[in-house]
């Protein structure tokens, strides 16, 4: 990510105006719904892929996926970090810079 504004999200040179997944360094849009509608459907792709760490961006404030959602990545042995999206696009490049298997779910800052 290199810039993001209260409803976009720049992705090298692409701007995303709605949920994305960031998973093996593939950019995936338009990802996921509203925040409560979210589920193991969503999550399905990065739950194949298992990385080691899922970074959820929850929009303008930091809220968590439901229990069973984070039971189940805690079953599969995938780390998960809740935050608000932009502090998820600062983590994730960290991370990434770091080589890290690091993957990115996110809804644009103002949702």
């Amino acid at each position: 990510m290199t810039a993001y504004g209260d409803d976009w999200v720049r992705l090298g040179e692409r701007i995303v105006r709605t949920g994305f997944l960031v998973l093996e360094g593939k950019l995936h849009a338009p990802w996921g719904a509203a925040w409560e509608a979210l589920g193991e459907k969503d999550f399905a792709e990065v739950l194949a892929v298992r990385p080691d760490v899922l970074l959820v961006g929850s929009g303008r404030r930091t809220r968590w996926l439901a229990e069973a959602l984070r039971a189940r990545f805690a079953e599969a042995r995938v780390g998960l970090e809740c935050m608000d999206t932009r502090a998820a696009c600062r983590t994730y490049n960290l991370l990434a810079t770091e080589g890290r298997r690091v993957a990115l779910a996110a809804l644009v800052p103002n949702a």
